[in-house]
């Protein structure tokens, strides 16, 4: 498992599995657990400069972001460039965000990479699907300061303590709002979202309980579970009635990929259906679990994993597998 973690993060009560931590038997709010990892960094945007006409010259629209020097890593570093459009969130000011707009205890806080990923944790109320099945919902908060991450707010199950949990807190999807670099109200925004999802979220963990209490009360058998993984969760692509005949070979091979990818995946889901899967059952939550388990751990990928989990069709076929079941269990 890979940690890939800044310095120290900052854990609640119980100590992650690579020991890089500060444990805390305190409820601390989020500046605190800052500080107590260290205080994070502080990143500024410098112009590029280059070489015209003999004479350096700074580039007005693109700017490299640097990342200040720490205790534990005590050189600046330069993340990426970027246009003038790109706005900075300072980690201190998204800990006050969080403390002022949440206001509750945190559970993990951490930086990953060379401090170029951000996250904060924090729990909310435990409810069981099934008896020994207890699903453990958190808030999620996570930062970037590259070009690859803006700001993310999600409800998730994972406990982010490395770079493998951060991954995977994305995969499983639950996003409730996002936000990119180049908006002005950035911070104001990732603050409004957090009185909501705080507000709200009596609510919104009664609907969750309900959803997955209806999976697990819903027998399904493999009939019904391919009908609604071909026509929902992994459809494939058809020719139109009406297509130019000079571009009708490129089209029909495009088709063919698309059944075969669709088929492929069909068969990798249903195998963890079948039984080969872990904690499966003939249900709708098992079959929920199935897919996101071969989603998360099955499928194979060309591109890196952060880009395929932000950027991929993974979490678009996970979300598509809860809408379709939203519609089959009448909640």
């Amino acid at each position: 498992m890979a940690k890939n973690v800044d310095g120290k993060i900052y854990t609640f009560g119980e100590a992650s599995w690579h020991g890089d931590d500060v444990v805390s038997m305190e409820n601390d709010t989020a500046v605190e657990a800052l500080g107590k990892i260290g205080g994070g960094y502080f990143f500024e945007k410098r112009y590029v400069k280059t070489f015209l006409n003999g004479q350096e010259t700074e580039l007005d629209d693109r700017f490299t972001i640097v990342r200040s020097a720490s205790p534990h890593d005590p050189v600046e570093r330069v993340f990426d460039v970027m246009g003038k459009d790109y706005n900075i969130v300072q980690p201190l000011d998204i800990a006050y965000t969080f403390d002022e707009r949440v206001g509750l205890p945190v559970d993990t806080l951490g930086f990953l990479g060379n401090g170029e990923r951000m996250f904060i944790t924090w729990k909310q109320e435990e409810f069981e699907v099934k008896k020994g099945d207890l699903i453990k919902p958190r808030g999620f908060v996570a930062a970037g300061f590259n070009r690859v991450l803006g700001l993310r707010l999600s409800q998730v199950e994972e406990r982010v303590v490395c770079e493998n949990t951060f991954l995977a807190a994305f995969r499983e999807g639950g996003v409730v709002w996002s936000g990119r670099h180049n908006s002005p109200n950035l911070l104001r925004d990732l603050g409004a979202w957090m009185s909501h999802i705080k507000g709200e979220s009596d609510r919104q963990l009664d609907y969750m309980k309900r959803f997955f209490n209806a999976m697990a009360n819903y027998s399904m058998d493999k009939k019904e579970a391919q009908e609604i993984l071909y026509g929902n969760v992994y459809p494939s692509k058809s020719i139109p009635v009406d297509y130019p005949e000079e571009l009708l070979n490129e089209k029909v091979d495009q088709v063919e990929k698309s059944i075969e990818f669709s088929e492929r995946s069909v068969d990798g889901v249903m195998d963890l259906f079948g039984g080969n899967g872990i904690a499966i059952d003939a249900t709708a939550w098992g079959l929920f679990n199935s897919v996101t388990e071969y989603e998360n751990h099955h499928r194979a990928v060309r591109k890196d994993p952060e880009n395929s989990i932000l950027f991929g069709a993974r979490g678009q076929a996970m979300n598509r597998m809860a809408m379709a079941l939203v519609e089959r269990v009448n909640l």
